[in-house]
């Protein structure tokens, strides 16, 4: 069964939307998802039966195979069926003209244009498909543009709702119906509500913006607010207004602006509501009009601040058309910005188009150094790649299950290059399964919007910022927001990441996101994935300058937890990991792996039966897991025997400490857990070790005991071993006495006993 359906408490936009659908979709039953408001209802009642719609309650869901939704993709606004777009075979297709929204409804097939009305998408459809229609229903569709654009009159009006409505009157819109429901006599409700609107009319200075606000309380539900909203701007000829009304239990706000620093979307969103720049609503349950009204207040002048802050530019033109200037880019070599306009010449030689993406970009932006290019083509990406190889005598390697290539370039520098493409998920945490498509899919599909950013490189256009989602937005206001509600679903490795971010720029996830993170953790998504994957994304974290932030995010978040259900963060464990910064600094090697230092001090409080469960879990190698050893006996005891032994001699230390890796030795030094008094002489025996006695380079090799006359054999360890205590304790200074000693040695009945001591 196919069905198609809109928001609850349905407008003229919606039905006429709805009924288009049905003229493309000839197999799909229209079905409200609610109610409808009152001129849609009373249309409804004087058209006769030319129009069947179905409610909730007259189909089975289970039934459902597709589902087309129209002007609105919020899946709050769905009623019962918002199940439907995360129900496991159901096909969604979505048509809709409202902004982007981060809780947006992403389905098999997206039809988006930020146009007056969805009325206008489906009229240019059916222009395009050469869909006969008749006369009513060119008097619907007509009247879905006119209600939602003002007769043609709002800001959000576009040359495509003047064309659409110019095409519906030649197919015989009647105009004089039109404005039947344009211009509808308000009922004596709707007069009373308007009344006490207007009485209650405070203007408001905020930020040095006019705002008209509207307050009142009412029993029972009225009908349109808008319309009422829109006699109050007529009435008092202002540019931002604002109603707040108490319907029974609850309150609506609807707000109207024609003033680019008041975006009525970007504050009401914050209240939970949606709609465009010029023109939004909310619905809050259990609140008081009073405090609404100085949350609204309080909104509104934190957006304006912000909004100055981005200077007018900003609302000249969309910030996705801006364009990063070539010497702006500080971060950047010029070797690599020279390259990148060659790569842009050879795209348009070519006749393709190709954009640096990801983390380049984000970063760029921020004024941090990256110098991982990763490519887009719109076209073949493994193609492309192979022709920058040949041109700059590369290498190249391709993946073609996933159209994506990496070049090396002889100065090693690597590209990796993809063609534009979508993702499908066929089950939570699964790999994705990809087709090729625009860069706006292909950023789209990606994991935050401050990730979802491109650069053109083509020229005449080389430096375009394309940033379809606000990414560059977000990263001004230091918010961490995913693209769409089944994000964290999708691809679970994305909570992961989202801590990462969140703490590595000292952003926030805005709040819907860590609602939608949250509840990905409750529906248990992490144990979807491989562990492979799982311990990858820690190591990522535990690799971060400072991960402490990041690994209290996840403890605060119960993350942790899902490593084993016994790791806590204790603050033990917070101290330790605040000191490895300074005892990193102090320990050099090339075969040091700092986030292993941090893992130490991590799962230093579990049994060590526990240790091992962690570690076969996260399936790390051997000689990964081999650097955990000091976890799995007394690493406690080994503090306490050096710090009682004062004068324990380097031979001694060298063999507590011998079996111990580099990164677990760095975690001794940090290990608070010794009175002061004895702690700066741990340290300090640590250090020593580190430094003089962990490589120590013996006065005589094995060749050198063969020409003393010793008998190659088992001995050979056993001799070396000892000499090597007697180098440590300053014992034997000079190859002579190395040599006296073996002498000695390799003849004593003691050597019979290697447990004895000397």
């Amino acid at each position: 069964m196919e069905i198609i359906t809109s928001h609850t408490n349905a407008d003229f936009d919606s039905l006429a939307a709805m009924v288009a659908a049905k003229k493309i979709y000839t197999n799909a039953v229209l079905v409200f998802s609610g109610s409808a408001d009152a001129g849609v209802r009373q249309y409804l009642q004087s058209s006769g039966d030319w129009l069947s719609i179905l409610h909730p309650g007259d189909v089975n869901l289970k039934e459902i195979s597709k589902v087309i939704i129209v002007d609105t993709r919020e899946p709050h606004r769905l009623g019962e069926f918002r199940e439907l777009i995360e129900k496991p075979g159901v096909e969604v297709h979505v048509y809709d003209h409202h902004p982007t929204s981060y809780r947006d409804i992403v389905g098999e097939k997206n039809i988006i244009q930020e146009v007056g009305s969805t009325a206008t998408i489906f009229t240019e459809i059916i222009q395009e498909k050469k869909i006969p229609i008749t006369p009513k229903e060119a008097t619907l569709f007509c009247t879905g543009i006119y209600v939602d654009t003002g007769s043609l009159t709002f800001a959000t009006t576009t040359p495509h709702d003047v064309k659409a409505a110019d095409w519906l009157l030649k197919q015989g819109a009647d105009l004089k119906v039109v404005g039947e429901y344009l211009n509808r006599n308000l009922s004596d409700e709707q007069r009373n509500l308007l009344n006490s609107l207007i009485a209650s009319l405070e203007h408001k200075t905020v930020e040095g913006q006019s705002i008209l606000v509207a307050s009142a309380s009412v029993d029972d539900y009225i009908d349109d607010l808008a319309v009422l909203v829109h006699r109050l701007i007529d009435r008092e000829s202002v540019s931002s207004v604002f109603a707040i009304v108490r319907m029974g239990d609850r309150i609506y706000v609807v707000g109207r602006s024609t003033n680019p620093l008041v975006n009525v979307s970007e504050i009401l969103i914050e209240m939970g509501g949606a709609g465009h720049t010029t023109a939004a609503s909310a619905c809050l349950r259990g609140r008081h009009v009073e405090k609404v009204k100085n949350e609204l207040l309080e909104i509104v002048g934190k957006k304006i601040r912000h909004r100055s802050a981005l200077g007018s530019e900003a609302f000249e033109k969309p910030l996705r058309a801006s364009i990063l200037k070539v010497e702006d880019w500080s971060t950047i070599p010029e070797s690599i910005v020279n390259l990148l306009k060659s790569v842009g010449e050879t795209a348009k030689n070519a006749s393709i188009n190709v954009f640096v993406v990801g983390g380049f970009v984000r970063d760029l932006i921020l004024g941090v150094k990256n110098l991982d290019l990763d490519l887009v083509v719109e076209g073949d990406g493994i193609a492309f790649a192979r022709l920058l190889a040949d041109q700059r005598h590369g290498s190249f390697f391709s993946f073609e299950k996933f159209g994506t290539a990496s070049v090396i370039l002889p100065d090693h520098l690597k590209i990796d290059v993809a063609t534009a493409r979508k993702e499908f998920y066929a089950r939570p945490a699964a790999l994705p399964e990809v087709a090729g498509t625009s860069i706006k899919q292909d950023l789209f599909r990606r994991d935050f919007s401050i990730n979802g950013m491109a650069i053109k490189l083509n020229p005449p256009d080389f430096g375009q910022l394309i940033d379809f989602f606000n990414g560059q937005r977000d990263l001004q206001h230091g918010v961490l927001r995913v693209m769409h509600p089944l994000s964290f679903v999708d691809d679970p490795t994305r909570i992961f990441r989202a801590v990462r971010f969140e703490q590595r720029y000292q952003f926030r996830m805005d709040s819907h996101t860590e609602k939608l993170l949250k509840d990905a953790l409750k529906e248990g998504v992490i144990q979807h994935l491989s562990m492979e994957r799982v311990s990858a994304e820690i190591v990522l974290i535990l690799s971060e300058p400072n991960p402490l932030p990041a690994i209290r995010r996840m403890g605060a978040l119960r993350i942790l937890m899902l490593i084993h259900p016994n790791l806590k963060l204790s603050s033990k464990i917070i101290e330790i990991i605040e000191a490895l910064p300074g005892s990193l600094s102090l320990f050099q090697s090339p075969e040091l792996e700092p986030w292993i230092v941090y893992a130490i001090a991590l799962l230093s409080e579990l049994e060590p039966y526990e240790v091992n469960e962690v570690l076969n879990n996260l399936r790390w190698s051997g000689k990964e897991k081999d650097k955990f050893s000091l976890l799995l006996g007394d690493w406690k005891k080994i503090l306490n025997t050096i710090a009682q032994g004062q004068s324990i001699k380097p031979s001694a230390l060298a063999k507590l400490l011998d079996p111990i890796s580099p990164e677990g030795l760095i975690f001794l030094h940090a290990a608070p857990s010794l009175p002061n008094s004895a702690w700066g002489h741990v340290q300090g025996r640590i250090l020593q070790y580190w430094s003089r006695f962990r490589k120590i380079s013996l006065l005589l090799t094995g060749k050198d005991l063969l020409a003393l006359g010793i008998k190659p054999g088992p001995e050979y360890r056993l001799l070396l071993e000892k000499l090597k205590d007697e180098q440590l304790d300053g014992e034997i200074k000079t190859k002579e006495e190395a040599e006296a000693f073996i002498k000695k040695r390799g003849t004593a009945p003691l050597f019979e006993n290697p447990h004895s001591s000397p």
